[in-house]
C-alpha cells in the first residue's frame, strides 16, 4: 500500500473522528445524563461558553442553584469539573479524595457516554450534601484542603 493512500485514510477517519467530538453537542448530551440528578434538587443547566481556542473547540455548561454551581468542560473528552458553593469550590477529583470515596471519575475511555455516566455515579453516590445539604460538608472538605494541600500526595520526603 502507497503511504500517500494510508496517510489519505487515517486524515479521514481522524477528522470523522473529530467531528463526532463536537464539544457542544458532547456538553448537550452530557447534560441530558447528569440533568437527572440536578432538576430534582432545583438546578438548572446554563450552557456557559464555546468556540475555539489555541486548544481546539471547546463548551463548558454549569448546573446551577442559588449560590452552588457544578461545572463542567468539554474539549477532547470531558475535562475539568467544579462545584462550587459560595466562594469555596472544589474540583470533582479534590471533592472525591476529601471524601475517601473510590470515585469513578476521571474515566480515560474514549466515549464521552462513560465519562458523563461515571461522573453522574460519583455525584449521586457521593455529593449529596452538595445537592440537598447545607453545604457545611463540602466547606469542611475545602478548608480541610487548604489547611493540608499535600494531605493525599504521597509520603512526605
Amino acid at each position: 500500500m502507497d503511504g500517500t493512500v494510508g496517510m489519505g485514510l487515517f486524515s479521514r477517519l481522524f477528522s470523522r473522528k473529530r467531528q463526532m467530538a463536537n464539544p457542544e453537542r458532547v456538553l448537550r448530551h452530557g447534560a441530558t445524563i447528569l440533568k437527572p440528578i440536578f432538576d430534582p434538587s432545583g438546578f438548572k443547566f446554563r450552557k456557559e461558553s464555546s468556540g475555539r481556542s489555541s486548544g481546539g473547540a471547546y463548551a463548558s455548561g454549569a448546573f446551577v442553584k442559588g449560590n452552588r454551581r457544578f461545572e463542567f468542560h468539554v474539549r477532547d473528552s470531558l475535562g475539568l469539573v467544579t462545584y462550587r458553593v459560595g466562594g469555596t469550590q472544589l474540583s470533582h477529583t479534590d471533592y472525591m479524595t476529601q471524601l475517601g470515596v473510590k470515585h469513578l471519575y476521571p474515566t480515560f475511555g474514549e466515549e464521552f457516554q462513560s465519562q458523563f455516566e461515571a461522573l453522574a455515579h460519583d455525584v449521586v453516590t457521593f455529593a449529596q450534601d452538595f445537592l440537598q445539604g447545607d453545604g457545611a460538608e463540602f466547606k469542611r472538605l475545602a478548608e480541610d484542603l487548604a489547611a493540608h494541600p499535600n494531605k493525599f500526595k504521597g509520603l512526605p520526603s
